[in-house]
């Protein structure tokens, strides 16, 4: 006696293909997502302004100044000044201006490499600044165009190679 029961159901199979690939794509987009929304690094090269999210260590004060999408060299030769000058406290006016010039980073770190971190190993555009308030010289570095940064501590300050493409601004009249 025939039961008329099929163990083969096509429908069946081409359902279950659909929804495994479904479920695949489903499984890499999170992975995807989840790869892409990770530490956020601004132009400095993989450190952050924000304040840690415990109670432990240092506070990180909030950058408060803000910034053009791209800056040229006096643009960010005044940006530093700005920034510094509210770092320490005083007025604009004080603060020299020891060199400013077009350069190339050795690495994607700007010449201000932050420990236990890794950098990409290719020459970067970016410019060097330096600023001096009494006998103490600041040294700022950035991509080009971008917002410089000061480079302190953990850091290990870099020289850059000396850009070819863009004459160095020496003695760059800051106004004094």
């Amino acid at each position: 006696m025939a039961l008329g029961f099929r163990m083969y159901n096509p429908t069946l199979i081409r359902q279950l293909r659909r929804s495994a690939r479904l479920s695949a794509l489903l499984v890499v987009s999170v992975f995807f997502l989840a790869a892409c929304g990770g530490n956020e690094s601004p132009d400095q090269g993989g450190t952050s302004d924000r304040a840690p999210a415990s109670d432990e260590g240092p506070q990180v004060k909030q950058d408060t100044t803000q910034a053009p999408a791209t800056m040229d060299l006096a643009q960010q030769v005044e940006f530093a000044r700005t920034e510094l000058s509210a770092r320490l406290g005083v007025e604009g006016g004080q603060l020299r201006v020891l060199e400013a010039e077009e350069v190339r980073w050795g690495d994607t770190s700007l010449g201000c490499p932050q420990p236990d971190r890794a950098y990409t190993q290719v020459v970067t555009a970016g410019v060097l600044i330096r600023l001096a308030h009494g006998k103490t010289v600041y040294e700022y570095h950035a991509g080009r165009g971008g917002k410089p940064f000061l480079c302190e501590p953990p850091a290990i300050i870099k020289p850059p190679i000396r850009s070819s493409a863009g004459s160095p601004i020496r003695g760059y009249d800051d106004g004094t």
